[in-house]
């Protein structure tokens, strides 16, 4: 129910992902835009885990750019393994749009995709809870 609501992507956290990144990249193909968590999954303790390479990987092969989104307060309201929701307030502050480069396109080169994901995250990694981007 919660997936056809809010039209989402499921991945399979225990196969290899790729999956997933096809629908995700179906969608982009039909001009769709995504919302995605490259960290995988929840953090337990509210600290930014590495990004997965798939955001990267989505970006270069379709040529389009991350816009990077922090998101403050969510942790507190909604702890990982927890079910029930506090009230509180969580913010959202978003960056300058992130490109890929243009000499990776239509390259599969792991290192490349490592890359720009870790170029997103210190993008994402920047931007001050609150603040106005």
């Amino acid at each position: 129910v919660f997936g056809e609501l809010f039209d989402t992507i499921p991945f399979d956290r225990k196969a290899d992902g790729v999956a997933g990144l096809r629908r995700c990249g179906e969608a982009l193909r039909r001009g769709d835009g995504l919302l995605m968590f490259p960290e995988g999954t929840r953090s337990l303790d509210g600290r930014m885990q590495p990004f997965k390479v798939g955001v990267a990987v989505l970006a270069i092969e379709h040529g389009v750019p991350i816009i990077p989104v922090r998101i403050d307060g969510a942790h507190e309201l909604l702890p990982k393994g927890k079910h029930l929701l506090r009230p509180g307030v969580v913010s959202v502050a978003f960056g300058e749009a992130v490109y890929p480069p243009a000499s990776a396109e239509g390259r599969e080169d792991y290192a490349v995709f490592a890359a720009l994901a870790r170029q997103v995250q210190e993008a994402v990694s920047c931007l001050r809870a609150g603040a106005a981007s």
